[in-house]
């Protein structure tokens, strides 16, 4: 599924936690810095954090269960072709039988990734 919402105005791609849309605000989660998994290409800066993610649905005690979601958000222009800058905050489990309850998933984000600067608002 993916689901699309057009802004009027540049959106914080550098520091977006507290300025953009995430799915752990300022404090909720601490990050931790750690290698970026693409090559760092300048201001690109990563983040690991443990991530609260409430599962429930019914499954046989051996099934495998695995899932993610992103959150991406970017700023695309025209200067003489096509280019942007924008940042992407990921959560993912991996689990075994029914669950009814709070895990652990994996979270990551990573900001700063493209052109800079952004066009002014």
């Amino acid at each position: 599924m993916s689901v699309t919402r057009t802004a009027d105005y540049p959106i914080e791609t550098r520091t977006p936690v507290g300025e953009s849309p995430t799915f752990y605000g300022t404090g909720a989660v601490t990050r931790d810095l750690t290698e970026c998994p693409l090559p760092n290409r300048g201001e690109t800066t990563c983040f690991a954090y443990d991530a609260p993610a409430y599962l429930s649905y019914d499954a046989p005690a051996n099934a495998s269960v695995a899932g993610s979601v992103v959150l991406v958000g970017s700023n695309e222009w025209f200067a003489g072709g096509w280019t942007g800058n924008g940042y992407a905050d990921r959560v993912s489990f991996d689990v075994t039988g029914p669950r009814d309850g709070w895990v652990t998933a994996n979270g990551t984000t990573e900001v700063g990734r493209g052109t800079y600067p952004s066009p002014e608002r």
